[in-house]
């Protein structure tokens, strides 16, 4: 699938991402009023087909077939799932924002306007989003320090430029969360295993995890492949462990400069970040390392490995 950021060219604002239509088939998918309807009322919010049943008042199988239909086409992704009475139930949601037939395309040089991965989009939609980082304070078993708060500073300043005021947000410090706080809100943790005490709780889930112990290498379960460098960096989506109804990201990188590479990659390679893993397409999860372009010592560019 193919997504184009929508700006506003009056006010240099996201407005969502499309999904580029590819075939009359998918355009004639979308022409049918109930799939127009379901995509509609999944645009606000996620839900089970027998919750989509309820709302439109229509035979579940009826929503069953015409959900496998547009989740075919690439319009529906699955969200969560449980178990009901022994079977499996899939909340779904919309694969983007919108969709789009793009006839002819034009390479029109401006100023670069900010986007995010529209996956921050769908979590803010959904609830207050808490963003954890490291105490800034000796803590924990190693120590460390937090040196990357200026990083956060920068997201959500762009996380207000690429969606609007955002009401929901609360910014905490590893050592003062609760765990409460941690239970009832979509979370993003900031900083690896050795500095970020919430990352080290979750660190053995995460499908592309920390090896401390080894210098804290990032190694990766979809792939099965290890990374050394000091610039390289993680970003992952993935269900909240201490809540799956939640979603929590986790941005980290092996040591300080892989944090910033993880961050330069969500401003420089949004739309490849909010695609699934190659090896694996059942998890956003990505490993990517910092290139310095310029030669003045800073990462500004990265490179997705995987």
């Amino acid at each position: 699938m193919s997504f184009l950021a929508a700006i506003d060219p009056e006010a240099g604002r996201l407005k969502g991402y499309l999904m580029l239509l590819k075939s009359s088939e998918q355009v004639k998918a979308l022409a049918h009023p109930l799939r127009f309807k379901i995509l509609e009322i999944l645009s606000e919010t996620p839900l089970y087909p027998k919750e989509l049943s309820k709302k439109l008042g229509i035979n579940e199988q009826l929503i069953y077939y015409h959900i496998s239909e547009l989740k075919r086409r690439g319009f529906l992704k699955e969200i969560s799932s449980q178990k009901i009475r022994g079977a499996r139930s899939i909340m779904y949601g919309l694969s983007s924002d919108g969709f789009a037939v793009l006839f002819s395309k034009k390479e029109e040089e401006r100023g670069r306007g900010v986007t995010l991965p529209f996956i921050f989009r769908s979590i803010m939609k959904s609830g207050k989003l808490v963003v954890v980082v490291s105490s800034p304070q000796p803590h924990g078993p190693f120590r460390s320090r937090g040196i990357d708060h200026h990083l956060v500073a920068q997201f959500t300043f762009y996380l207000g430029a690429s969606f609007g005021y955002v009401q929901g947000l609360e910014v905490v410090l590893d050592t003062d969360v609760r765990e409460r706080t941690l239970r009832e809100n979509n979370l993003m943790l900031v900083g690896g295993p050795a500095v970020n005490m919430i990352t080290a709780k979750i660190n053995d889930k995460l499908p592309i995890h920390f090896e401390v112990m080894r210098d804290n290498i990032i190694v990766s379960r979809l792939s099965g492949k290890e990374y050394y460098e000091p610039e390289d960096g993680i970003i992952e989506v993935l269900n909240n462990p201490f809540n799956p109804e939640k979603k929590a990201v986790v941005i980290a990188g092996k040591s300080y400069p892989g944090t910033r590479a993880a961050f330069t990659a969500l401003y420089k390679n949004p739309v490849s970040i909010s695609k699934p893993n190659a090896y694996n397409d059942r998890f956003i999860a990505h490993v990517v390392e910092g290139v310095d372009e310029d030669g003045d010592g800073v990462i500004d560019n990265t490179m997705v490995l995987e």
